[in-house]
């Protein structure tokens, strides 16, 4: 075989190894998926306390171990300012990650959602999200549907100053609307067998650029 057929039969070689790489390809998760779906907006109750600022906490449980990537607030359309939204362990209480959501973030479905740096949270724990919602008004009503990835357990609230973990148990209605964060993507793992092509194929282009170096010296 001359070198350039066999230099063909290389780069077919590396092209094949490309596509099978890509198609085995096993995508673990979505990206930027919403835990918590909010119900209609007609089954939905709106609270109020004036000069009562309040933390409006969802309780839940990871039933799979992932990523959080960012944390949001319900867009009720009454909304003025800004809420800090925080993250806890529910049987420590430790503060896992916050951040402030503004009305300006991104909206996606019923929520608005500001970036993290993700943070990891385990499967079978219990976690709690909260909104430190201060003078904003907001709404209660029907549990939400949720991402599988998740279980939700109960609404608990904590009149405070600032954001804190809230450990009252909710009055009326089953969820507050409240707190939600996105599930992360999962970097795509290629399957065993995909190595191995990869491999054959850089093989073969290293004794292709042998040949060649070989054929240049002769």
């Amino acid at each position: 075989m001359n070198n350039r057929m066999f230099s063909r039969v290389v780069r077919n070689c590396v092209l094949v190894t490309t596509a099978a790489l890509i198609a085995s390809t096993t995508m673990l998760a979505q990206a930027g998926t919403a835990a918590f779906t909010a119900p209609a907006t007609n089954t939905l109750t709106r609270g109020w306390g004036p000069n009562q600022p309040v933390n409006l906490g969802t309780v839940f449980t990871a039933n799979s171990s992932f990523n959080v990537d960012s944390l949001g607030i319900y867009r009720d359309p009454s909304l003025t300012g800004s809420e800090i939204v925080g993250l806890f362990d529910f049987s420590t209480h430790a503060l896992l990650a916050s951040t402030t959501v503004q009305l300006t973030d991104t909206l996606a479905g019923s929520f608005l959602y500001h970036a993290i740096t993700p943070v990891s949270l385990l499967a079978g724990h219990q976690y709690e999200v909260t909104a430190f919602v201060g003078n904003n008004p907001w709404t209660f009503g029907p549990a939400p549907a949720t991402d599988s990835r998740v279980t939700y357990n109960s609404h608990l609230y904590n009149y405070s100053n600032q954001l804190a973990f809230a450990s009252n148990s909710g009055g009326s209605g089953a969820a507050y609307f409240g707190a939600n964060f996105t599930i992360a993507s999962v970097s795509a793992v290629p399957e065993p067998e995909s190595y191995a092509l990869m491999l054959a194929g850089l093989a073969g282009l290293t004794v292709l650029g042998k040949r060649k170096n070989k054929s240049r010296r002769a």
